[in-house]
Parts: structure tokens; C-alpha cells; sequence
């Protein structure tokens, strides 16, 4: 008689077997499901890109120009008012004190930027509507957005370490609090949280004595004045110190992430201000001068070259590298002329298609940033409020690490561009050490950023 046995269950070693091949199997499959990942978010960004270059089309159509890449109405001729808010006393404060500076004016008011002005051309005219229009007046009297509208918060600001007696000031409105997915790369967390423990700048040194982390809203190239030995933005040029005339700088002001004694008395949380991944492009030094040269940037920026490398990936650290500077080994007809390269988003510019002598098609309009560095907890430091994101320099390339005023992303290799004719692009990141002089990468680039420059882009070298 023949008897059957009915197994019970698999056996230790078939179990692991299983397991070990369902191991493998996921150990192949994650990096195709992280690839697929990346080309949506790397698409969706695209899309969000194309959606800004039509709305600027469509801007440029109505107005037979392009906004400005921030509202300073300070920069209009014939407009002598200064908004009526924006002059705080500061008594207390030593740093300013020492300038011999009672008040200090938010030089950029209202410091409303590109992205609010395309609002009704980006399916948001609801958000839109609710902005006081005068915001967007070239002779506008009002405040910066973000220190203009009640409740103010008058609590001792959130860092005693940066500011021990000074008080914060901001009234953020409820307009400028709503997300636009539209303006957010999907590839950046914007939801990161602000890292409140360790004080970092944007140029990685550490700094224990005070954290340094926000919204940044406001953002913009800008000429340097000096006032007592202190530095502020001048975007009339009115520096009257010859050694900086010309000269521009990015300029960001930012609002700390509000205090739990402000939270605890129903103030606005700076945190919920809505946030972009997008700037537009302002050249490799905003609407400079036309002598102002890459000789003269650095050897400001630098206090004559006896502080060199000025940030991690300077490009700059010996003069004789610069063409046109004394003693240098390279002749003054190879001299860069800042200018060439302006960009069509600067403070109060009304670009028109016809200012762009050297093609849509060859000129940048807006990019990716991130707006601060991306730490390993995923925490940051600042972050960019879509109201007040104006233009960004190009001089430091299309960069790799993510940082302040610089096109970047967390994309794998490359970072997207929207060009002015609506074209969009993805051009390779570029990885700057202090190098003499820069590769023809960063040249490149500078090109495919101005407007006038006259030279025809070779995507093969931005695109590789």
C-alpha cells in the first residue's frame, strides 16, 4: 500500500533562499525606481519652467516688455519718495551704529520680483488680487512687502547672538503665505526644516555665535555703497567712493523663522511663507557699468587680492591669471567686460525682446535654485519667498553645490533653464574649484546668460 506525506512547510534553508532572492530582486529594482523618480521630478520642473516662460511671453505682450526682476522704486528718475515704513530706527544696534546711522531704509522698496508679477499668466490671479496693487508701481510708496503689513512682530529678534537689542519687525502678509506648486522644483524639499542649531553661512564656515536661517525675501543684484566702512545695497549707483562705483553684489534680506514668544501671540509664522525654486537671470554681475571689468569685481570684492578666494569655489586667488590687470600674464585683448553679459532681470529693468541683441533663443531667463545649503539631517537655511525673488548673478556658474545666490539643484547632473523664447534646456553642472583662470565651461555660460554679448552659445560644451 502506498502511503503519502503532506509537507507542512518549507524548510529553514528554502526560506532563506527566498528571502535572499526577494533581497536581490529589490537590490535591483531600487535604482530603476530612483531613475524613473528622478525623470518626473527632473519633467515636472521642466513643465513648471515652460509654464514661467509663457506667462513671461504673455506678460511682454500686454506691456510690450518684461517685469522687472525686482520693484525698486527708489531706482525710477524723478521719484525722490522714500516709502513711508521702511525707515526703522536702530539706536541699538552697534554694527549700523558705528556708521554714524540712525535709521537704515530698505533701499529696495516695495521688493516685489518677477514671479508676483506673472501671477495672472500662471492661472493665480486670485493670489494676485489680493497684493496691493501699488505694490507693483514703479513709483511706489509702500513698504517691503515683508515689513509692511499688520500685526508687526516688535519681539526682541529670534537670535540674541546676531542681533542682542534689535527687534525683528516683520508683518508678513497673508497673501504672501500661499504655496505655488508651479513656482516649487519637485526634486527640492521645501519643506526641509530650518537648521537652528548649527550656525553655518553660505560659505560653510562656522559661525557657533549665531544661527543664520530664514526666508530670504528679498533677492537681488545690486551696486555696493560704503557708508563709514559698512556695506549696503545702492541700486541708484549713487556710491560716491570711486573704488566701488559700479560694482554690484547679490543682496539678500532675510525674516528669521518667528519666535515661540511671536507664535504664542498669534503673530504670522515666517515659515509658512510660500517658497520658489526658480530665479531669473541677471548676467554675471547684474546691469553693471559698462567699464566695470572681471579685474575690477574681484579686486573690489577681494580688498585689492589680500583676501583671496572670497568663496568656496572662487575663481580667482592670483591677479596675474586676470587679463588686463597689472602684471598680469595674459593680454589686456582677452580684458571680459561685465557688461557684455547682462542679464534681462535686474532692479527696475523693463527688458524688452528687442534688448535681447543676441537671440531669445540664446539668452537665459530664469533657473533653478535652491536658495541655501542642504545639510545632511536634509535641514537648510534659507529659503526664497516667491513675492520678493528677484534675479541672481551668474558668476559663480551653474553650479554642482547647493548654496545662496547661484543657479543650482538637487538634480542628478544637471540644472533646468527656460530660455526667452520659452525654450526650456538642461545644461550640466559645472564643478568650480579655485581654479586660474576659469574653464571655458564658466565663459560658456556667461555668454548663454547675457544679452548682448555677440557670441553664438556651443551647447556642446554646457551640455556634455
Amino acid at each position: 500500500m502506498l502511503h503519502s506525506r503532506k509537507r507542512s512547510a518549507f524548510t529553514l534553508i528554502e526560506l532563506l533562499v527566498v528571502i535572499a532572492i526577494i533581497a536581490i530582486l529589490i537590490g535591483l529594482l531600487l535604482p530603476a525606481v530612483q531613475k524613473v523618480r528622478e525623470a518626473a521630478q527632473r519633467t515636472q520642473c521642466q513643465n513648471n519652467l515652460k509654464q514661467i516662460g509663457l506667462a513671461l511671453h504673455n506678460y511682454h505682450s500686454t506691456y510690450d516688455h518684461f517685469p522687472p526682476g525686482i520693484n525698486s522704486s527708489l531706482s525710477y528718475p524723478g521719484n525722490t519718495v522714500n516709502p513711508i515704513s521702511s525707515s526703522l530706527p536702530i539706536p541699538t544696534n552697534a554694527a549700523l551704529a558705528g556708521c554714524g546711522l540712525t535709521t537704515i531704509s530698505y533701499s529696495i522698496s516695495p521688493g516685489i520680483g518677477t514671479l508676483a508679477y506673472l501671477l495672472p499668466y500662471m492661472e493665480q490671479g486670485d493670489i494676485f488680487n489680493q497684493i496691493p496693487q501699488d505694490f507693483f508701481s514703479p513709483k511706489s510708496n509702500l513698504p517691503a512687502w515683508a515689513y509692511g503689513t499688520a500685526p508687526y512682530d516688535t519681539n526682541p529678534y529670534p537670535n540674541a547672538a546676531l542681533n542682542p537689542n534689535g527687534q525683528n519687525y516683520t508683518g508678513i502678509p497673508t497673501w504672501s503665505q500661499h504655496r505655488i506648486k508651479s513656482y516649487e522644483c519637485p526634486a527640492a524639499n521645501v519643506d526641509a526644516p530650518f537648521n537652528t542649531s548649527v550656525g553655518v553661512t553660505i560659505n560653510t564656515a562656522s559661525t557657533p555665535a549665531g544661527v543664520l536661517c530664514g526666508i530670504q525675501d528679498q533677492y537681488y543684484i545690486a551696486p555696493i555703497t560704503v557708508i563709514g566702512g559698512c556695506v549696503f545695497p545702492d541700486p541708484n549707483n549713487s556710491n560716491p567712493f570711486p573704488a566701488f562705483q559700479g560694482v554690484l553684489n547679490g543682496w539678500a534680506d532675510f525674516v528669521p523663522p518667528t519666535s515661540a514668544l511671536s507664535l504664542s501671540q498669534g503673530l504670522p509664522d515666517v515659515t509658512t511663507v510660500g517658497t520658489t525654486n526658480y530665479v531669473g537671470n541677471s548676467g554675471t554681475d547684474g546691469n553693471c557699468t559698462a567699464t566695470l571689468t572681471l579685474y575690477t569685481y574681484y579686486n573690489v570684492l577681494t580688498s585689492g587680492f589680500t583676501q583671496p578666494n572670497p568663496t568656496p569655489g572662487g575663481l580667482y586667488s592670483n591677479p596675474a591669471n586676470i587679463p588686463g590687470a597689472p602684471g598680469s600674464t595674459l593680454p589686456a585683448s582677452q580684458q571680459v567686460q561685465l557688461s557684455q553679459y547682462n542679464g534681462p532681470f535686474g532692479v527696475a529693468t523693463q527688458t524688452r525682446v528687442t534688448d535681447i541683441t543676441d537671440g531669445t533663443s540664446n539668452t537665459v531667463a530664469f533657473g533653478e535654485t535652491i536658495g541655501g545649503q542642504v545639510f545632511p539631517d536634509g535641514s537648510t537655511d534659507f529659503k526664497n519667498a516667491w513675492a520678493g525673488m528677484g534675479g541672481t548673478s551668474t558668476i559663480d556658474g551653474n553650479r554642482v553645490r547647493a548654496a545662496s545666490f547661484r543657479f543650482c539643484s538637487l538634480h542628478t547632473a544637471v540644472n533646468n533653464f527656460v530660455f526667452c523664447d520659452g525654450s526650456v534646456r538642461s545644461l550640466t553642472k559645472i564643478l568650480l574649484q579655485p581654479v586660474d583662470p576659469p574653464p571655458p565651461q564658466w565663459y560658456m555660460f556667461q555668454a548663454v546668460c547675457g544679452m548682448g554679448d555677440g557670441i553664438t552659445p556651443d551647447y556642446s560644451i554646457l551640455q556634455n
